[in-house]
């Protein structure tokens, strides 16, 4: 390997030292070792893999020390202290136990530890693949939910992943049996905090981040991985929201489990970073269990975009729908594959899904690559894709009503995403609409 990229990462000998000072349990520096090697041991990503066709992996490999300021993981656990404080819940979620600590603390918990040390890299390990190998043995920011049997919170809890420099952060959620939970989990850049302000923390109920001053134009790296549980008959909404800055250099694995008759909406909104690579899915492992997945992807510049759904059926009489449209523009280019397998073990299972590419100019790009993998005949299962540019017929019909060609053009982009604003929850939509529309204006 060459040696640059083994300067930023740790040696067994400082990551000793930095679980040392953070409190951890034997169990997960020997987790974090075991990571590590396989890190520094394993290559790089074939490109010629089909998950790799559409993004050089070498621009996601470490080119700089993670979480820190050169001096590295030893000298940032001094300096952040050794156990994080716990993040902030609301009155809601308080006064009906939900549990929300640092991922760190949750792995010392005489009560909680048991828990995380079985499940942690259970869904997401080192052996999936080398990113997730390299967050798992230096992730810093990590955060333990646990919602309580039954609990139902109507207000969504936000936890807020952002980042003034490279980082490594992780989410171990649980959403007990038949619990119900809204979770929006969002990733950003940290803007500088205010002088005299530490770590320039906001008004979010549960953030990670060091508050450290950088420029618009600074560009990092983020590894993240999110892990999520969802027991018996409960109903999760995950919001997954990305909106970094161009600069930024993405790497996300998301995991939800379903068990038992368990319903989730899983929502992945990605309008940032210069480059992303997401790898997100859900495994429907509970008979009866369902899920519906949907995406919006809004692309500019020279954004550069690598989505990869899942849809893994292993138990009977489970469906799954996935509904992902994507708007490129300028040199944007956005691949998406969408993979649905249904073993022998889930008869009597269904699953769609259907992508959906809009181009907004000639140089800009998209590809849609499905995947189905059905091993058993009483099952129901199709796909569809399609990649275009504004049909004219649409934008004739709006100028023709005195509409600006470019104001046309807006509306059109906005009624192709309305079908996936319309299903994310109605007080978050409004936020996101105006998230987008600061983009369009571009047009």
């Amino acid at each position: 390997m060459p040696q640059s990229l083994v300067k930023p990462i740790s040696s067994h000998e400082e990551l000793e030292e930095f679980s040392r000072l953070r409190e951890e349990p034997a169990w997960l520096l020997e987790q974090r070792s075991s990571a590590l090697q396989s890190f520094l041991q394993g290559a790089a990503p074939d490109r010629a893999a089909h998950l790799w066709r559409y993004s050089d992996p070498a621009q996601f490999e470490p080119v700089g020390p993670l979480s820190g300021d050169g001096a590295g993981l030893v000298s940032e656990a001094k300096r952040a202290a050794a156990v994080p404080a716990a993040p902030k819940l609301n009155e809601e979620a308080r006064a009906k136990g939900v549990v929300l600590l640092s991922l760190a603390a949750a792995a010392a918990h005489l009560e909680y530890g048991p828990l995380v040390q079985q499940h942690l890299g259970a869904l997401i390990g080192a052996e999936f693949g080398r990113f997730e190998a390299l967050n798992q043995a230096l992730w810093r920011h990590g955060l333990f939910l646990l919602v309580p049997k039954g609990v139902r919170l109507e207000k969504e809890l936000t936890l807020d992943f952002s980042s003034a420099r490279s980082e490594a952060c992780r989410l171990l959620a649980f959403v007990s049996e038949r619990a119900e939970l809204t979770l929006v989990e969002k990733h950003h850049d940290a803007k500088a905090p205010a002088p005299g302000t530490p770590g320039g923390d906001g008004a979010a109920e549960a953030r990670t981040g060091d508050g450290a001053a950088r420029g618009n134009d600074a560009a990092h790296q983020l590894y993240g991985v999110s892990e999520i549980f969802a027991g018996a008959a409960s109903r999760l909404t995950h919001l997954l929201v990305q909106t970094m800055n161009e600069g930024t250099i993405a790497h996300l694995t998301q995991r939800i489990r379903l068990a038992k008759d368990a319903h989730a909406l899983s929502a992945i909104l990605s309008l940032g970073a210069k480059s992303m690579k997401l790898d997100t899915g859900t495994l429907l492992a509970g008979e009866g269990s369902e899920v519906e997945t949907i995406g919006l992807l809004y692309g500019r510049g020279r954004q550069a975009f690598d989505h990869h759904t899942v849809h893994h059926h292993s138990a009977p009489h489970t469906n799954s729908n996935l509904d992902f449209k994507a708007v490129v523009s300028g040199r944007a280019r956005s691949a998406y594959t969408g993979n649905i397998t249904i073993e022998k073990e889930a008869p009597f299972s269904s699953a769609y899904q259907q992508n959906n590419n809009l181009l907004l100019n000639e140089k800009a790009r998209a590809e849609s690559i499905p995947e189905l993998e059905i091993k058993i005949d009483e099952v129901q299962c199709s796909h569809g894709a399609t990649v275009g540019q504004v049909d004219p017929d649409e934008l004739f019909y709006l100028m023709s009503r005195g509409i600006p060609e470019k104001e046309a053009i807006r509306e059109i982009v906005r009624g192709f995403l309305e079908a996936i604003l319309q299903r994310v929850p109605e007080h978050l939509q409004d936020p996101l609409r105006q998230e987008l529309d600061s983009r369009l204006q571009e047009i």
